[in-house]
């Protein structure tokens, strides 16, 4: 017969209750993660399109920065290294060639969000 006190209950329980209010956060920011992707879209698109537009792609610089570093919040690494290459690649003036890397990366972010909100072990 084990006997669990109080706080060892509340120490137990509190990762489940930490990933259902990290869920309950990423469905709240879904909208504002969807908007920051079509801002990159629109960006890369005027690029693709060989007519770039500087407010387009200064808004599509800010949301790879900020996807960067929020997806990586709620578990979803890859996307946020993928929203960095984006960043990194926007602010190189990049070749036609590399446009095409960029938006490979966008679609790797769009595949990545699909999954589940995860924690990350400590330390990571």
């Amino acid at each position: 017969m084990s006997t669990t006190t109080s706080t060892e209950k509340t120490t137990l329980e509190q990762p489940l209750w930490t990933l259902d209010a990290l869920c309950a956060v990423w469905e709240h920011q879904q909208s504002r993660v969807n908007e920051r992707i079509d801002a990159i879209s629109l960006g890369l698109d005027s690029l693709v399109r060989k007519q770039p537009d500087t407010q387009l792609l200064t808004d599509a610089i800010r949301a790879a920065h900020m996807l960067a570093g929020s997806l990586g919040m709620f578990g979803f690494i890859g996307a946020s290294e993928e929203a960095h290459l984006i960043e990194l690649g926007l602010e190189g003036n990049p070749a036609v060639g590399d446009v095409l890397v960029l938006v490979q990366s966008l679609g790797r972010l769009r595949d990545e969000i699909k999954g589940s909100v995860r924690l990350l072990p400590a330390g990571d």
